[in-house]
């Protein structure tokens, strides 16, 4: 099935691309965060797809002593989990935190692939400071930035299946 847009609509796709992602991406990731917020009916008015891209929340999370936003809570759990589990490999981490939880970018990636990420597209998409690397049994690890409110349930449904607690701080 092929589905013409505008010339006009696909270039307001691409404004919504995040790093290597594909008008059709763009759409999928709408598509599927629509559908999970509103799971009633999927419609098809622009109105409603464009209040969902301009959604931007700042909700903090506590989880052990800290409070934290979105990709730091990602960050101090991953961190925590590698050092309760500190023989842990790459290929096992991912199983217990797939891909699937972040997104296009997986939740993270081997610290030399985020660096060149980093390098070829001038946008830093994971934590590579040398106090947020994560060291693996086979290698160095950087978490994934890029978490919002249609990826990060999936994330601390995950935690909390592990037995870590996480809480929505008060307001």
């Amino acid at each position: 099935m092929n589905i013409e847009i505008s010339e006009e609509t696909y270039n307001l796709l691409g404004k919504y691309a995040e790093g290597f992602e594909t008008p059709e991406s763009v759409i999928k990731r709408l598509l599927n965060f629509y559908e999970k917020t509103n799971s009633n009916q999927l419609s098809g008015e622009s109105s409603k797809i464009q209040s969902i891209v301009n959604t931007r929340k700042y909700t903090k999370y506590e989880f052990k002593d800290g409070q934290f936003g979105k990709g730091r809570l990602v960050l101090a759990v991953l961190k925590t989990y590698c050092h309760q589990n500190q023989d842990i490999t790459f290929d096992e981490l991912k199983m217990q935190f797939p891909k699937h939880l972040q997104g296009s970018h997986g939740v993270f990636a081997p610290l030399q692939d985020a660096k060149r990420i980093a390098d070829d597209t001038g946008h830093k998409r994971h934590f590579i400071k040398n106090d947020e690397i994560i060291s693996l049994k086979d290698g160095e690890i950087a978490v994934c930035t890029e978490w919002g409110v249609g990826n990060i349930d999936d994330f601390i449904d995950q935690a909390i299946s592990l037995g870590y607690e996480i809480k929505i701080q008060d307001k």
